[in-house]
């Protein structure tokens, strides 16, 4: 069996109807539909489980010890993570995700209907970049933390999704976040009167949920990006070596780990067209086998022993910085142990100057063995 997950913590500082109980309404609601569809004969092809989770607010416990106590099967059967925490607290949609997540994502906004015009959840989602960036089609992001999808992703290396309706910052000039954020005002009232009158963005959130679990619990082969995890590598390396390059120019292993990122864009972009050209001819078994290559292809850079000071976190590529965790980062392990190291001196920046080598020799690896 292979399993679609979808959770939402039910833990909240005072009443919670925001955070989170506007992403638990999203999730009985998507349980509702679904179920609904069962009855009238949908079956889905893979298992979905919903999680609902205890702790979230204390540091992601229930989320974090649950994904330890199954971590084999989860690892050996999950295909996929979609986390609903403050599902509305206001009408711009804001969407992050594993690499490999992104076509599904980009997919499922096309067809659900908008939460504030007559157009699709995409359209308006384009025109928010369009005027938050000058850009003419939503830019995809990685995840950052914060929230019930980090022990999956950053523990596990299972592809994860993470979304939520905000408020638009053109409409509402504040800094950060909703104003009753964790705070006693977060009522029934709040989200009824002011944030969502008529629910209409809470039946967006739910039609969101509930259509990206159909893509994956009911495609025969996974619409998994594969060609979007590499490139998305690369993008991050080049940053990467643009902001560091006095100081990467150092490491002789350095440019090893840029052939090997380049090499894997090719080969993910070839194995993209060969399941394209052979798939009206595979059987059965055939698919299986490669639905399980992909489902597992981010769990190759998942390191053991966790990133250098942070065993519990572990995906090597992307994953935060420990100095910002709930920022998306790539490469964490390097750029923590490049910061501060014009402080170090003497046998301190030796020792620093190996975990470098030996973490960049680590990712090396890795892409070779992917």
């Amino acid at each position: 069996d292979r399993y679609v997950l979808i959770g939402n913590h039910r833990d909240a500082w005072g009443y919670g109807s925001i955070d989170p109980s506007s992403g638990t309404a999203a999730l009985l609601e998507t349980a509702r539909v679904l179920g609904q569809l069962k009855k009238e004969g949908w079956r889905p092809r893979r298992t979905i489980v919903f999680c609902s989770w205890g702790a979230e607010e204390y540091g992601l416990i229930g989320s974090t010890e649950w994904v330890e106590e199954h971590l084999h099967k989860l690892q050996e059967r999950a295909t996929a993570y979609i986390n609903s925490d403050i599902c509305t607290d206001g009408p711009a949609l804001q969407a992050t995700a594993s690499p490999m997540l992104w076509k599904v994502l980009q997919e499922v906004v096309k067809k659900v209907p908008g939460v504030r015009s007559d157009g699709t959840l995409y359209d308006e989602w384009t025109a928010w970049f369009k005027q938050d960036q000058g850009v003419d089609a939503p830019v995809m992001a990685t995840l950052g933390s914060g929230s019930d999808h980090a022990p999956f992703a950053f523990f596990a290396g299972i592809p994860s999704l993470d979304f939520s309706f905000k408020y638009d910052q053109y409409v509402y000039n504040v800094t950060s976040g909703y104003a009753t954020y964790h705070t006693g005002y977060e009522t029934f009232y709040l989200v009824d009167e002011i944030i969502d009158p008529g629910f209409k963005i809470h039946q967006g959130c739910s039609r969101f949920t509930s259509l990206t679990i159909k893509y994956l619990s009911d495609s025969v082969l996974l619409p998994y990006s594969v060609e979007d995890l590499p490139k998305a590598m690369d993008e991050a390396f080049d940053g990467l070596k643009e902001n560091n390059d006095v100081l990467i120019a150092i490491y002789d292993k350095y440019p090893l780990l840029q052939e090997a990122v380049k090499e894997l864009v090719l080969e993910a972009e070839k194995f993209q067209i060969m399941i394209q050209e052979n798939l009206p001819n595979m059987d059965p078994i055939s698919i299986r086998s490669y639905n399980d290559l992909m489902m597992h292809l981010e769990q190759v850079f998942i390191l053991p022993e966790g990133l250098p000071g942070r065993p519990y976190v572990r995906h090597a590529v992307f994953s935060p910085s420990q100095f910002n965790s709930y920022a998306a980062a790539a490469f964490p392990g390097i750029v923590d142990l490049l910061y501060g190291l014009d402080e170090l001196s003497g046998d301190n920046l030796v020792i620093r100057h190996k975990e470098i080598s030996k973490h960049i020799s680590d990712l090396t690896i890795m892409m070779h063995t992917t």
